[in-house]
């Protein structure tokens, strides 16, 4: 089974997207106690997104699946 999933690619994205806020802050911000707190709401960000998008991926496929199989047995 291939493990290049849907998920995979909106991962990518997410981790494309919140790398990129990293390297800014990172080249922006200098002061270490004002860099990590800010890191850390970033890293927060990416937790919350990407498990957004896997209850919302998994709502989506089961909701298919219902439908397909609802739409079968009716004929």
């Amino acid at each position: 089974m291939s493990m290049i999933t849907p998920q995979y690619y909106i991962n990518q994205a997410i981790d494309t997207i919140q790398g990129t806020k990293s390297f800014f802050l990172k080249t922006l911000v200098t002061d270490e106690k004002v860099l990590k707190p800010m890191q850390e709401f970033i890293d927060l960000q990416t937790t919350f997104a990407k498990n957004a998008s896997r209850v919302a991926y998994d709502v989506m496929t089961e909701s298919a699946a219902y439908l397909q199989k609802m739409a079968t047995t009716t004929k």
